[in-house]
């Protein structure tokens, strides 16, 4: 585990409502973000995405 994970660990352990992220049209608290980040995870691994692997976002 890397600093980064222990500190998000942490900050979900004792603040998960907290807001996280703000912009123009919505914020996410630390828990719902935690809650994307590990849905978007998933489905990364269904396609057989790993750790190194280079991925292309595109928004519309």
């Amino acid at each position: 585990m890397n600093i980064t994970d222990t500190l998000l660990q942490h900050v979900l352990k004792h603040w998960p409502e907290q807001v996280a992220i703000i912009d123009d049209e919505q914020q996410l608290t630390y828990g719902e973000l935690y809650q994307q980040t590990e849905q978007l995870t998933t489905e990364l691994r269904r396609f057989r995405c790993g750790q190194g692997d280079n991925i292309r976002c595109y928004g519309t």
